[in-house]
């Protein structure tokens, strides 16, 4: 009984060196693993669009609009998402291949550097680097804030926190061309409206010249009072509209030469401290535990399995003889008794 219990306590003993062992070797062989793969770097960036540059609607239609909560558009304000897709668009992503760097004083682009390190034949495919820098590029939308993060993971800490901001500046070189060549066709459509506009204010005037010249007595006339009040409405209309279409027409201008920044840059990107990829410690500890539990589900497996008995192999070898011996005595009885038999006929 004594024996039995010291072969079950060694055996124990043994199943556990072997399991940690195995984890052990697990968790060396998976940290070692991941010094093959380049360490990771993200950097954020925080910032909010622009808000709106105000409406186009009188004042009164206005107020009317917000007490019944309706929403009748203001121009320059843009929903998040528009963002988010503008910043994976190709113009975006381009600019930001095409940008320099400045770092470590070498005035390399984005797409030189990339062209150092991937691999390539002649030249770097443009939709190759555009799909690089897709996949290490995210996006999130906060809409309670209405702010928005930007953030970049790549394999230098000075690169990550550049590209991230090279993405703002993308961004909002992006916004300030659209508002800017908005504002470049709302000024031409202006013009052409304005001159149209001064051509029948012209015409009015000379209308209302010409009658007062051809009735100078006209307010003795009901008839021809109210023809003059017909024609001088006409130009007091004209004039009104002119100076609403020239009104638009310098502000279309202002926008156009407009480069003042339309995002609020709350956070701008920073090399960070530390990697976010390979996560050597929590990667090794996870292997250990995985085939840890393999090992010990194996050795429990193993326990599980029924087992001979001690010594069982050797009787039943030793009455597996005896009984083959048995047999060939009988055949050889039976095989005499038959020559001894006599013949018959």
């Amino acid at each position: 009984m004594t024996r039995v219990k010291t072969g079950g306590l060694r055996h124990l003993a043994g199943t556990a060196v072997l399991v940690i062992c195995a984890s052990f070797a697990a968790a060396a062989l998976t940290v070692a693993a991941t010094f093959l793969f380049a360490p990771q770097y993200r950097a954020t960036a925080r910032f909010s669009p622009e808000s709106g540059g105000g409406s186009r609607l009188p004042l009164g239609l206005t107020e009317l609009a917000s007490q019944f909560s309706l929403d009748l558009g203001t121009q320059g304000l843009k929903p998040l998402q528009y963002y988010s897709v503008v910043l994976r668009s190709d113009a975006v992503v381009d600019r930001v291949l095409d940008s320099e760097l400045h770092l470590s004083g070498d005035s390399l682009t984005l797409r030189q550097y990339l062209e150092q390190r991937l691999p390539h034949r002649d030249s770097l495919p443009r939709e190759q680097a555009r799909k690089w820098l897709h996949d290490r590029v995210a996006v999130a939308i906060d809409f309670r804030a209405s702010t928005m993060e930007l953030s970049a993971t790549l394999p230098d800490r000075q690169l990550a926190a550049a590209t991230a901001n090279l993405f703002l500046d993308a961004l909002n070189h992006f916004n300030t061309s659209m508002r800017a060549s908005q504002a470049r066709a709302r000024r031409e459509y202006l013009e052409g409206v304005l001159a149209l506009q001064r051509d029948s204010l012209r015409r009015a005037e000379d209308s209302l010249q010409v009658f007062l010249e051809h009735n100078r007595l006209y307010k003795e006339s009901p008839a021809l009072d109210f023809q003059e009040t017909r024609l001088r409405r006409r130009v007091d209309l004209d004039i009104q509209l002119v100076s609403t279409i020239q009104r638009d027409l310098e502000a279309a201008r202002l926008d156009e030469i407009n480069d003042t920044p339309v995002l609020s840059v709350i956070d701008s990107a920073t090399p960070p401290l530390r990697r976010v990829s390979p996560t050597r410690l929590r990667t090794g500890a996870f292997a250990a535990v995985i085939i840890g539990a393999a090992a010990l589900y194996a050795v429990v497996l193993g326990f599980g399995q029924p087992r001979p008995r001690r010594g069982m192999p050797l009787r039943a070898a030793v009455i597996a003889a005896r009984l083959d011996r048995k047999r060939n005595q009988l055949l050889r009885r039976a095989f005499s008794k038959t020559r001894r038999r006599p013949r018959t006929g």
